[in-house]
């Protein structure tokens, strides 16, 4: 009971649902970097409904289990494919905090030359019917924006 009174709480705190995710691609790591920012009680509700795990975010050193909680729901929930394969075993770098927000910052190796990729992105869609992914893509020197929704899950993006 305690525990849907706090998700019916969050999800009136604040009206609108939205995450920001920077992806680029680093050419000297051969690997893709990510920040993503959400609030923080919102990721804590999402995994807690997906694997009834409350994790632990009041500040940036989090215990082992949070983390690993962490890098799944990503990886869960941020992939990538190329060439019919799933590109989503993320290291997670570091997080940082706000009062209400935390940013997290993953890598992700990919060592061949991205060319064509597709860009799945559901993060927190399970909770809010609302809820808006914008995703700014850098390559080399260009920059694209990106909006995932309920019914916009999955984005294809040229590198050519």
């Amino acid at each position: 009971m305690i525990f849907i009174f706090y998700i019916l709480f969050n999800i009136l705190a604040h009206p609108v649902h939205t995450s920001v995710t920077n992806i680029s691609y680093n050419q000297d790591k051969k690997a893709f970097e990510i920040s993503a920012r959400l609030f923080k009680h919102d990721l804590q509700s999402a995994i807690y409904k997906k694997w009834a795990y409350t994790i632990n975010i009041k500040n940036e050193k989090t215990s082992d289990s949070t983390d690993y909680y962490l890098k799944k729901y990503f990886e869960t929930n941020l992939y990538f494919t190329a060439k019919k394969r799933t590109y989503n075993k993320f290291r997670l770098k570091k997080k940082k905090l706000t009062d209400d927000t935390i940013w997290v910052y993953l890598e992700l190796p990919f060592k061949r030359k991205p060319t064509n990729i597709t860009l799945t992105n559901t993060i927190l869609l399970d909770l809010f019917s609302n809820q808006s992914n914008l995703v700014i893509f850098s390559y080399h020197s260009s920059e694209m924006g990106y909006r995932f929704t309920e019914n916009r899950q999955t984005q294809e993006i040229s590198l050519n």
